[in-house]
């Protein structure tokens, strides 16, 4: 029925009227800031007082941009552009390539001087159009720096590749160097490890010119993921062909990987991984042996490897060396403690003092109480030490912090003679 039908189409109508979207805030800024550009609202005039010449072609995003856009961009943000140099100019945007060849652009730039005219690259338009804020200093846009910046990533980059390449054909005499490179660890240590040792004679009777015997540690790595890992070493003596061990050339996990490289290294040189910076001890073991040596020789028994042990040097403070045991201190870093000696002295004066005045009445002072409670106190408190010790070293996952290395770590009196 019409009637009906009437109705309901009001009734659709007024739904429909009452149902309706709020805008998004959003979208309206964006409508507004359309609208603003359209009417020819002034931009930020972040050139202002500027004089600014451009020389050539430059891309953008795919695009090529010339002297007419340039013009257009520096004009809507206040500031004048000029096609060749004046007395006024203030910037030259140019390109690396203009600025090697001399153009007589760049020339007439250089006459007024780095002070009065920055030549930059086209970077430093595109940073000031985006900050709208101020004009950004030319320093860090210049020519001159920025060809300085790309021939030291040049230096960089080949170093590097040197490097790499260097590693890449160590692991070729052991692995394929497709796969492996030489591992490096948090610090930034190469596990690439050399041993040096010098023999004077072979024999107990026969002389002969002194070997030069140096055995070069590797740890591989690989260059996929999960990690593998492989130990090889290589020892090449004067006059002598190299010899190569590669009983552990196999993939393998971290873990035992470097044990087998820790296990060589104590085998050569008579001392663990982590004490390798004790070079005091390292040298304590060499008299060692050139005793052992020279009883040796009494005898006619002399035997090369195990006589002399190799020797590792250390590099220079400052770089890396691998990582160390928590708390361990590098010899060189270390404080010598005065305070035995000034304990010593002051003990031995009031002895002195003591003996003086023993005319007098004797005085029996009752010590043992003190003495036996602070034993007590620093036993509870070097186990509570050990233990926490124990812990990290745990966490950490450092042989060196074991109870009879943490000794020679902890308690190696680096003063004495």
């Amino acid at each position: 029925m019409p009637g009906r039908t009437s109705t309901k189409g009001a009734k659709v109508s007024t739904t429909n009227k009452s149902k309706q979207v709020a805008p998004n805030p959003i979208n309206e800024r964006k409508r507004a800031a359309a609208a603003a550009t359209k009417k020819g609202t002034p931009l930020k005039q972040v050139f202002k007082g500027k004089v600014i010449t451009s020389l050539g072609l430059f891309n953008n995003c795919g695009k090529k941009i010339g002297p007419d856009d340039i013009a257009r961009y520096i004009t809507a943000h206040g500031g004048r552009y000029e096609k060749t140099i004046t007395e006024d100019t203030t910037h030259l945007i140019c390109s690396i390539e203009d600025y090697k060849k001399k153009h007589p652009q760049v020339q007439a730039a250089w006459k007024l001087g780095k002070s009065k005219c920055a030549i930059v690259v086209f970077d430093w338009l595109l940073d000031c159009l985006v900050s709208k804020k101020s004009c950004k200093a030319p320093g860090g846009y210049t020519l001159d720096r920025t060809i300085k910046r790309l021939n030291e990533g040049k230096k960089d980059h080949f170093e590097y590749r040197n490097k790499l390449e260097e590693g890449v054909r160590a692991c070729h005499e052991f692995v394929d160097n497709r796969l492996y490179h030489i591992a490096y660890d948090a610090t930034g240590f190469e596990y690439k490890v050399v041993l040096s040792r010098i023999n004077i004679g072979c024999n107990a009777t026969e002389k002969s010119a002194p070997m030069v015997e140096k055995y070069t540690l590797y740890l591989f790595e690989s260059h996929a993921l999960p990690r593998l890992y492989m130990f090889g070493a290589k020892l090449t003596r004067s006059h002598r062909p190299t010899t190569y061990y590669r009983e552990q050339c196999h993939h393998m996990e971290y873990k035992t990987a470097f044990k087998h490289f820790q296990k060589f290294f104590k085998e050569k040189t008579k001392v663990e991984w982590d004490l390798r910076c004790e070079i005091k001890q390292i040298h304590k073991l060499e008299k060692e042996k050139e005793e052992e040596e020279a009883a040796r020789v009494k005898k006619g028994l002399l035997e090369g490897e195990k006589v002399r042990p190799f020797v590792w040097t250390p590099p220079p403070l400052g770089r890396p060396v691998g990582l160390l045991p928590w708390g361990y201190v590098r010899p060189e870093e270390r404080i010598p403690d005065t305070s035995s000696e000034d304990s010593s002295s002051g003990s031995g004066t009031e002895s002195d003092g003591t003996s003086s005045s023993g005319s007098g009445d004797d005085v029996v002072y009752d010590t043992n109480s003190e003495v036996e409670s602070s034993d007590e106190e620093e036993e509870e408190s070097s186990s509570g030490e050990d233990e926490d010790m124990e812990d990290v070293s745990a966490q950490r996952g450092c042989s060196g912090c074991s109870k009879s290395n943490r000794k020679n770590l902890a308690f190696v009196d680096l003063t004495s003679d």
